[in-house]
């Protein structure tokens, strides 16, 4: 009795562990494989490269599990890859030898393209499915501007491009919310993304252009992201690292300055300076610290362009009097910065003559714009003539302006005094009348008495 009692235990122990034969009425049904995801789609790294995982645990077994057929439940998981460009290969097994069912597999493959993925399983009795056939879809998805700086109101080209171009699904351009108002993108003349209606845009795969427009100069730069979405999903495969990011940054004039011993900021002001005085303008950008743009900034004096466009700073002689003026633009719809500049050619204030024999009843100085005098000079024989003169104009100067020298002229040079050297370099202040200036001629009085005519003209040394 004790015996008969082990040996039932026995059985039952050799039933529960699955070691029983099934009963000729048993009918086998094979396992189905399953994978997942299929198709599988996913973004190439930076070396042409996928590394995927596929999950096989959703195969299952169609046996009934009833006690009298014991082959209930999957055993293992085949595997096998045929790369369609480059090479495909397994990589290893999910947690194994862990899990020694090998239920999940990671792989590589080299270059875009769709790949071919099989996998059959064999259950518990030792029946094998049939092969089942998926797919990977190894994608490379790029986004390039032709320039990644550009003006207001000027354009870059963007380039989207997928690889394979038989992709099932679509591509999407989508701008940052943080970009609106920075840039706008166009189709043929048409605003697409960055308008009011709308901040992305869809299109198929494959190579296609648009036009990314900068609206408005901003530290905030335009971004567009550019994703591939597969036919049917409600998300790009990959969200983190599928998509590929462009940025443009936006840039206008922020001021000009003029150097006068210094820098001086003079956007949308006016400055006073002689007439044949020489200044350095420069133009800094908005927003302040960002590189130009190709061909950026371009300058124009009374509304014609000088210099060559790209020149950030511009060098100007002012030859003739009157109102300029100078504008810096960066970009087609730039307001840019402009200055005013009034040239000014200051007259003789004062003259007064030394070394000379001084005549009866006349008076010192000898001229005088204010109240109007004009008296004559008498030089001596075999003495150097000499003349202190100033200047004055109804306005004044906006900076002080240095190495101004003047030179004398009298008429009949050749027979009276054989010429007039230049004066020391003075300064011209921002108050007038400005400070004395002395003029002495180079050689002496000869013996010819005559009448001459006096006048003193100034230049920069």
């Amino acid at each position: 009795m004790r015996n008969r009692n082990r040996v039932a235990i026995c059985s039952m122990v050799f039933m529960s562990i699955g070691l029983c034969s099934p009963s000729t009425a048993c009918v086998i049904y094979p396992p189905v494989a399953v994978s997942f995801p299929d198709p599988a789609f996913w973004p190439v790294d930076a070396l042409g490269h996928v590394d995927i995982e596929i999950d096989g645990s959703g195969s299952y077994d169609t046996d009934p599990g009833s006690p009298e057929c014991c082959d209930w439940g999957i055993d293992y998981h085949d595997w096998s890859v045929w790369a369609t460009c480059g090479s495909g290969w397994i990589t290893w097994y999910c947690n194994f030898p862990y899990e020694p069912e090998r239920s999940c597999v990671h792989m590589r493959f080299t270059c875009p393209g769709r790949h071919y993925v099989w996998q059959w399983v064999t259950d518990l009795g030792g029946t094998q499915s049939e092969e089942t056939q998926s797919y990977v879809w190894a994608f490379d998805i790029s986004a390039s501007l032709s320039q990644s700086v550009i003006g207001v109101g000027d354009t870059a080209t963007l380039t989207m491009n997928y690889s394979p171009y038989n992709l099932p699904g679509y591509e999407k351009l989508t701008l940052n919310p943080w970009s609106v108002g920075v840039i706008e993108v166009l189709q043929g003349a048409q605003v697409v993304i960055g308008g009011a209606d709308t901040n992305e845009i869809w299109a198929l795969p494959g190579p296609s252009t648009v036009t990314v427009k900068g609206v408005t100069a901003s530290p905030i730069q335009g971004v567009l992201y550019l994703q591939f979405w597969p036919d049917g999903a409600t998300s790009p495969p990959c969200t983190t690292y599928n998509g590929n990011s462009v940025s443009v940054s936006v840039v206008g004039v922020y001021q000009i300055e003029v150097y006068a011993s210094q820098w001086y900021q003079v956007t949308g002001g006016t400055i006073t300076v002689l007439q044949g005085a020489k200044y350095t303008f420069r133009a800094t950008p908005n927003p302040p610290g960002t590189i130009w743009p190709p061909q950026r900034p371009v300058w124009m004096l009374n509304g014609n362009q000088i210099g060559a466009a790209g020149d950030t700073s511009v060098e100007l002689t002012f030859d003739s009097v009157g109102t300029k003026t100078l504008t810096a633009k960066c970009g087609s719809a730039d307001p840019g910065g402009t200055v005013t500049i009034n040239v000014i050619l200051p007259v003789l204030n004062t003259v007064e003559y030394r070394q000379n024999h001084v005549l009866y009843n006349v008076a010192t100085p000898e001229y005088q714009r204010n109240p109007s005098q004009n008296e004559p000079g008498c030089w001596t024989v075999g003495t150097r003539a000499e003349a202190r003169v100033t200047f004055w104009h109804s306005s004044a100067l906006t900076y002080p302006t240095g190495n101004i020298v003047v030179r004398a002229e009298t008429s009949g040079d050749s027979y009276n005094i054989e010429d007039w050297g230049d004066s020391a370099p003075s300064t011209l202040g921002t108050n007038w009348t400005s400070s004395v200036i002395t003029c002495v001629a180079e050689g002496t009085m000869n013996g010819t008495v005559q009448y001459r005519d006096y006048s003193a003209q100034w230049k920069y040394k």
